[in-house]
């Protein structure tokens, strides 16, 4: 039952840094005021720039399974009810039986069974795993449309994982807000086998988070999955 609020606030008009602080979070000033002579402002909230969709994988149809078509599902419910710009599907071409992309075929389902036009979403098919679909967003997705408040959508086994990948890359670049669903257990199982948190850690522990050129110069030198794309 996601819903979008209406906010008001009511400030004095020579409180110029109330104001101020106000306007930088997304109020705007209405025509009328107080019988007292505040004057009244209002912000819809939550606002989201874009709906990012984190990807899965193909089951062995070659269809988007059904991990996947839940965060799909969620997240275009999302994308209406908050009224979000764009709608970011990212995912490579990552099976030898098809050319289509992990992205490429999000997009689609949303178009067909959510109604998205394909003019608001926003498709990246380069990244292969969590860092690249971090670090891809971090220098275009973001800096081409100077998003600044965003929604994530995954499942709850990735969410640790990937809320850490994406705040150490993001910085202060951008707020996001993520969503889950319930995934099945057997994520959950592999999760807690999977290593490559510690791998990102030991990769740009060094570098300061947010640091966009510098994780994405070392990411693309050092990342298994990159490295070859960058030489």
């Amino acid at each position: 039952n996601f819903k979008k609020l209406k906010l008001l606030a009511e400030i004095k008009s020579n409180n110029v840094a109330s104001i101020k602080s106000f306007e930088r979070a997304g109020y705007a000033r209405q025509n009328t005021s107080t019988p007292d002579g505040l004057q009244k402002y209002c912000c819809s909230w939550p606002n989201f720039d874009a709906v990012v969709c984190l990807s899965n994988a193909f089951d062995a149809d070659l269809r988007l399974n059904g991990e996947s078509r839940q965060r799909l599902d969620l997240a275009a419910q999302l994308f209406k009810v908050y009224d979000a710009k764009k709608f970011v599907t990212l995912g490579w071409a990552y099976h030898a039986d098809t050319p289509i992309s992990l992205a490429r075929a999000m997009a689609d389902y949303v178009k067909t069974q959510h109604h998205i036009a394909e003019s608001d979403i926003y498709i990246d098919e380069r990244p292969k795993d969590t860092v690249g679909e971090a670090i891809y967003l971090a220098t275009d997705g973001l800096s081409r449309h100077a998003w600044k408040s965003i929604s994530i959508v995954t499942g709850n086994w990735h969410l640790p994982r990937a809320r850490h990948v994406f705040s150490y890359i993001f910085g202060d670049l951008c707020a996001t807000t993520w969503f889950t669903i319930e995934s099945s257990s057997c994520f959950h199982v592999a999760e807690a086998l999977n290593r490559s948190r510690n791998l990102f850690d030991e990769m740009v522990g060094h570098i300061p988070a947010g640091d966009i050129d510098r994780l994405y110069e070392v990411i693309m030198q050092q990342h298994p999955l990159y490295k070859e794309r960058s030489q």
